[in-house]
């Protein structure tokens, strides 16, 4: 075959001949190879999970401060999770995937653990709000409008 003969098949100019049926136990063949290999490589390496199917938690967050992968694993470690998988996408993404994070044992968790930030000044105290003011905030009443109390 050559070059103008190609293009006037490509071209739709020339039906091919080719002699698909003729060659049926080279096309069995193959189709029995492949899927023997991926018979063997299913059996031999398994399903590869992702972390939908085998749970636990995935976090990305922008490396602001700059840590690196053994600085994040150092402070997982401390919370009882050192064998989170730890990556840094490019240059400022942190991925972060651990176990289900529900499964947390209370007495992993260092007592050296900040506590919650205080209320900055000029907004309420720090009082629980009531009820009421929950309830406003659910789900189900989000069609009316949310009042915010003012500052006493």
């Amino acid at each position: 075959m050559n070059l103008r003969s190609a293009l006037s098949t490509f071209r739709g100019h020339r039906v091919p001949h080719v002699d698909f049926i003729g060659r049926r136990n080279y096309w069995f063949a193959l189709s029995g190879v492949l899927i023997a290999l991926s018979l063997f490589g299913l059996f031999y390496r398994g399903l590869n999970f992702s972390i939908a199917f085998t749970g636990g938690a995935s976090l990305e967050f922008q490396n602001a401060s700059g840590a690196s992968v053994s600085d994040y694993r150092d402070v997982m470690s401390s919370f009882g999770r050192g064998e989170a998988s730890i990556e840094i996408l490019g240059a400022d993404t942190v991925s972060i995937r651990t176990e289900s994070l529900t499964e947390l044992d209370p007495q992993a968790v260092p007592a050296s653990t900040p506590s919650p930030s205080p209320v900055p000044s000029g907004t309420a105290s720090g009082t629980t709000p009531s009820p009421s003011a929950t309830a406003s905030a659910s789900p189900s009443a989000s069609a009316s409008p949310m009042t915010t109390p003012s500052p006493s």
